[in-house]
């Protein structure tokens, strides 16, 4: 390492014990420590004696267990009420998602419907293009057998006397 590296540095900080930064961590003395988040949000839920984590502890457990007893009684009209607004909510949901499927579903048919239709109507106009062509080739050939028919009348009529 280069005498100006990051060792010399921490030997000079460890004799005049000032700190370094290196990232996220600082040297201090022989120990590294982290200077994030962490230790700060530790320092605030510090509780300085057993007895204050034990009292807190039985506060927090009473405090849940009297959460849990102020729960409404299953038999109590007002919990019953609710009860029947959060199912008829629920089913009032699921029929509105039934008939939100059922409007994709037929759409979904009437684009099949509309794509296959399109698919029927394109191949109904290849075979009239087919049918015209054959038609146009054939009343060609038509008319070139109708020419040399003339042609050969003609030349019939020619050798005569």
């Amino acid at each position: 390492m280069s005498p100006n590296g990051f060792n010399a540095r921490l030997s000079a900080a460890a004799q005049q014990k000032t700190p370094v930064r290196k990232g996220a961590m600082q040297r201090q003395g022989y120990q590294f420590r982290c200077v994030c988040t962490r230790s700060r949000a530790m320092r605030f839920n510090k509780i300085d004696n057993f007895d204050k984590r034990a009292t807190s502890s039985a506060s927090a457990k009473a405090a849940l267990l009297e959460k849990f007893r102020a729960r409404p009684d299953p038999n109590d009209p007002e919990f019953q009420e609710r009860q029947r607004q959060r199912a008829d909510a629920a089913a009032a949901k699921a029929t509105r998602e039934a008939e939100r499927k059922a409007a994709r579903l037929a759409e979904a048919a009437r684009l099949e419907a509309e794509r296959k239709a399109a698919q029927a109507e394109k191949a109904r106009l290849a075979q009239e293009a087919e049918k015209e062509a054959r038609l146009a080739a054939l009343t060609e050939k038509q008319r070139e057998m109708r020419a040399k028919l003339e042609a050969a009348r003609e030349a019939r009529k020619r050798t005569r006397p």
